[in-house]
Protein backbone atom coordinates (compact mmCIF):
# COMPACT_ATOMS: atom_id res chain seq x y z
CA UNK A 1 0.00 0.00 0.00
CA UNK A 2 1.36 3.39 -0.96
CA UNK A 3 1.69 6.15 1.62
CA UNK A 4 0.82 9.78 0.84
CA UNK A 5 4.40 10.67 -0.13
CA UNK A 6 4.58 7.72 -2.51
CA UNK A 7 1.27 8.71 -4.08
CA UNK A 8 2.44 12.31 -4.51
CA UNK A 9 5.74 11.27 -6.10
CA UNK A 10 4.03 8.76 -8.40
CA UNK A 11 1.54 11.39 -9.57
CA UNK A 12 4.28 13.95 -10.19
CA UNK A 13 6.27 11.39 -12.19
CA UNK A 14 3.27 10.49 -14.35
CA UNK A 15 2.56 14.21 -14.89
CA UNK A 16 6.14 14.66 -16.14
CA UNK A 17 5.81 11.65 -18.47
CA UNK A 18 2.49 12.77 -19.97
CA UNK A 19 3.76 16.34 -20.30
CA UNK A 20 6.78 15.07 -22.23
CA UNK A 21 4.54 13.00 -24.53
CA UNK A 22 2.48 16.13 -25.26
CA UNK A 23 5.56 18.33 -25.81
CA UNK A 24 4.96 20.38 -22.67
CA UNK A 25 8.01 21.73 -20.88
CA UNK A 26 7.66 21.71 -17.11
CA UNK A 27 10.14 23.51 -14.91
CA UNK A 28 8.57 22.09 -11.76
CA UNK A 29 5.58 20.14 -10.59
CA UNK A 30 4.31 21.42 -7.27
CA UNK A 31 1.13 20.73 -5.38
CA UNK A 32 -0.56 24.09 -5.93
CA UNK A 33 -0.19 24.14 -9.71
CA UNK A 34 -3.34 23.99 -11.82
CA UNK A 35 -3.09 21.10 -14.27
CA UNK A 36 -4.61 23.04 -17.17
CA UNK A 37 -3.78 26.68 -16.48
CA UNK A 38 -0.30 26.30 -14.97
CA UNK A 39 1.00 23.04 -16.45
CA UNK A 40 -0.59 23.54 -19.87
CA UNK A 41 -2.47 20.26 -20.14
CA UNK A 42 -5.29 20.15 -22.69
CA UNK A 43 -8.49 18.24 -21.95
CA UNK A 44 -7.01 15.32 -23.90
CA UNK A 45 -3.84 15.58 -21.81
CA UNK A 46 -5.88 15.43 -18.61
CA UNK A 47 -7.68 12.31 -19.85
CA UNK A 48 -4.32 10.72 -20.74
CA UNK A 49 -3.00 11.68 -17.30
CA UNK A 50 -5.95 10.11 -15.48
CA UNK A 51 -5.71 6.93 -17.60
CA UNK A 52 -1.97 6.64 -16.96
CA UNK A 53 -2.45 7.24 -13.23
CA UNK A 54 -5.04 4.48 -13.13
CA UNK A 55 -2.47 2.10 -14.64
CA UNK A 56 0.42 3.33 -12.48
CA UNK A 57 -1.47 3.31 -9.18
CA UNK A 58 -3.82 0.39 -9.92
CA UNK A 59 -6.89 2.28 -8.81
CA UNK A 60 -9.72 4.09 -10.57
CA UNK A 61 -10.68 7.06 -8.37
CA UNK A 62 -13.95 7.53 -10.22
CA UNK A 63 -15.24 4.24 -8.86
CA UNK A 64 -15.34 5.86 -5.41
CA UNK A 65 -18.68 7.45 -4.67
CA UNK A 66 -18.67 11.22 -4.95
CA UNK A 67 -15.45 11.59 -6.98
CA UNK A 68 -15.97 13.34 -10.31
CA UNK A 69 -13.59 14.66 -12.96
CA UNK A 70 -14.48 18.27 -12.14
CA UNK A 71 -12.98 17.75 -8.66
CA UNK A 72 -9.53 17.73 -10.28
CA UNK A 73 -7.96 21.14 -10.87
CA UNK A 74 -4.57 21.00 -9.17
CA UNK A 75 -1.83 18.48 -8.48
CA UNK A 76 -2.96 18.58 -4.84
CA UNK A 77 -6.48 17.60 -5.92
CA UNK A 78 -5.10 14.50 -7.65
CA UNK A 79 -3.04 13.55 -4.61
CA UNK A 80 -6.02 14.05 -2.29
CA UNK A 81 -8.34 11.97 -4.46
CA UNK A 82 -5.90 9.08 -4.87
CA UNK A 83 -4.96 9.09 -1.18
CA UNK A 84 -8.67 8.98 -0.35
CA UNK A 85 -9.11 6.02 -2.69
CA UNK A 86 -6.35 4.10 -0.94
CA UNK A 87 -7.78 4.98 2.47
CA UNK A 88 -11.27 3.70 1.67
CA UNK A 89 -9.94 0.54 0.03
CA UNK A 90 -8.16 -0.65 3.20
Amino acid sequence: MLNNTDVEESIKQVIREIASQHDLILTEVSMELDIVDDLGFSSLGVVALVAELEDALNVNPFEVEGVVMTDIRTVADLVKIYCHCFAVSK
